[in-house]
């Protein structure tokens, strides 16, 4: 009975020991579930704000004295959210898997040695691939591993080898593991362009490079979604044919031949078309010299051809430091010469004829003088470090005036602009750097660059990023930026990199003020790269101060909206 007691009174220690250590237990400690798009669906919209004195909900102009973030209303979860770093998947997305194929001729034997694989990928805006060799046993057999499946892409995959090809969607999904994918019968690869090079008195021209350039509509799945384009180089045969074979969805096509001493008319045919006659004509060129003032570089402008009986420009290099020029390699014919200073046309001169096998020297042409027609603006840029390499752009326009808008790349200082503008607006655009502008410049002006504005990116908790090869990131585009500020803010002056795992994202902003929060997902492997724009159904503006810290916001987003942009890439 004793011994019975003394068992009772430690089972109930036990249990008050138990009882406290969960009452006490630190409520982060508890284990947590994703929410899913169900429950984030049936939350209650909230407006997220940041700092201690947040901007208005809403798109009003508002002074403010710290920095702010204004969006719509957006869901969380109720309950507690999933703590980030958890391994569970998006959903959607497969694990790594290997594709398992046999090679088959025509006639039902295996195709074993080595093959040429192509991997295409395509979303509603873009596609990407990458080739590579692979090698199929006796039996035919081969494997292609192939990454996960991301929702709202389309994948193929092209083998070919000897003159056969084939064609199969492994869009998928696959489970994890080994597929087994059965036969792939490589058929004979179609006829694309057949013909004959000859010159001007009709004798066959050996070793002639010809080019065929060939468009594919991609079948069945988008309007708006086109694979790489066909681009053949073919060399002619000692009788001057050439055959081009090879597998293409395309419909139309334009061959031309792309040899310095030898040029013709390109033509436009039907894909699968026989019997071609392509006249090669002797090249000619034109020469001259431009005249300009002193502390004028004439290799600074630029030269372009237009043949007159064409719609086609072509742009020509060469001008020597005392402004002499020559242009070879022109097809016979009449052509159109103009001068350009930076989007500028100095001077249009029609009527200037090639020859075959000589060079032109047009009157015109032999002093062409472009004195006291050019002004020049010098600008010194200053990094905000002696290691910052300088490169970026710089836009400009008519004192005063908001367009056309003219655009010179560099990535060397001093910066020099020849316009026949006597007076011009500048914006600076440099890698790294604020965007600085300039009313009315003087021919020479000092411009000292400074750092972008350094903001910080973050995601509320319980966002499930997509795995890779896909990573979602987000940028800033300030409020009324010009087209092409925009496009190199985004594509090559300021790079933003990804969310990382703890779902923040560092960025850069290139002026202080109301900013748009622009996502974008990144593919990232080995079969290709490249960005997409995330369309979602809300808007944030996020206002970033001039100063030289760096400013948080956290941004309002759900799973349902990740996953539903991602769907509709």
């Amino acid at each position: 009975m004793r011994q019975r007691i003394l068992a009772l009174v430690t089972l109930l220690a036990a249990l008050t020991i138990v009882v406290l250590f969960r009452r006490d237990r630190p409520r982060d400690l508890e284990p947590t579930a994703a929410p899913s798009p169900e429950e984030l669906d049936a939350a209650e919209p909230v407006v997220e704000l940041t700092y201690a004195e947040p901007a208005r909900a809403g798109r009003a102009e508002a002074p403010v004295a710290e920095p702010s973030i204004e969006s719509k209303a957006r869901k969380e979860p109720k309950g507690s959210p999933a703590r980030r770093g958890e391994p569970d998947p998006p959903p959607d997305v497969t694990t790594e898997t290997v594709l398992v194929f046999r090679a088959l001729d025509g006639t039902g034997l295996a195709v074993s040695g080595e093959l040429d694989v192509t991997t295409r990928n395509y979303s509603q805006r873009s596609g990407g691939g990458s080739s590579k060799s692979l090698s199929s046993d006796a039996e035919g057999r081969f494997e292609v591993r192939v990454e996960r499946s991301v929702p709202g892409e389309r994948r193929e995959l092209e083998v070919g080898s000897e003159g056969r090809s084939a064609r199969v969607d492994i869009t998928g999904p696959f489970p994890p593991g080994r597929t087994d994918m059965g036969d792939l019968v490589l058929s004979p690869e179609p006829l694309i362009a057949e013909g004959t090079v000859i010159d001007e008195s009709g004798q066959p021209v050996a070793g002639a490079s010809v080019v065929v350039e060939a468009w594919k509509q991609v079948r069945a799945y988008s309007a708006s979604d086109f694979e790489p384009g066909l681009f053949v180089d073919e060399e002619t045969g000692e009788d001057g044919t050439f055959a081009v074979y090879g597998p293409t969805s395309a419909t139309h096509m334009r061959v031309s031949i792309d040899d310095q001493r030898l040029r013709a008319s390109p033509l436009e045919l039907p894909v699968g078309t026989r019997g071609i006659e392509i006249v090669a004509k002797r090249s000619g060129g034109i020469a001259g010299q431009l005249l300009v003032d002193p502390g004028v570089k004439a290799n600074a402008l630029e030269l372009r051809l237009r043949l007159e009986s064409e719609s086609r420009t072509s742009k020509g290099k060469g001008i020597a430091d005392d402004g002499h020029f020559q242009l070879d390699g022109l097809l016979p014919g009449t052509y159109a010469f103009s001068v350009m200073a930076v989007g500028h046309m100095l001077v249009e001169i029609p009527g200037i004829e090639v020859m075959p096998g000589e060079v032109t020297q047009d009157p015109r042409l032999a002093a062409l003088d472009l004195r006291g027609r050019l002004n020049v603006f010098t600008l010194a840029l200053v990094p905000p470090s002696p290691s910052l390499a300088i490169s970026g752009s710089v836009s400009f326009t008519g004192s005063g005036a908001s367009s056309p808008v003219r655009c010179l790349l560099f990535d060397e200082s001093p910066v020099v602009l020849l316009t026949p503008l006597a007076t011009i607006d500048v914006t600076v655009c440099a890698r790294d750097c604020r965007i600085e502008r300039f009313s009315a410049i003087a021919e020479r002006t000092e411009v000292r660059l400074r750092p972008c504005l350094a903001v910080r990116l973050a995601l509320p908790r319980g966002i499930l990023l997509p795995a890779p090869p896909l990573h979602v990131g987000a940028r800033l585009e300030r409020e009324g930026e010009r087209p092409e500020e925009r496009i190199r803010s985004f594509q090559t002056l300021s790079p933003t990199e990804p969310f990382d795992e703890n779902g923040v994202a560092v960025c850069q902003a290139l002026e202080p003020g109301r900013h748009i929060v622009r996502w974008f997902v990144e593919r990232r492997d080995d079969s290709s790269s490249g960005f997409d724009p995330l369309d979602m159904t809300f808007e944030q503006v996020v206002v970033v101060l001039d100063r030289p810290d760096e400013q948080r916001f956290e941004l309002a987003l759900t799973n349902a909206a990740l996953t539903a942009a991602l769907a509709a890439r």
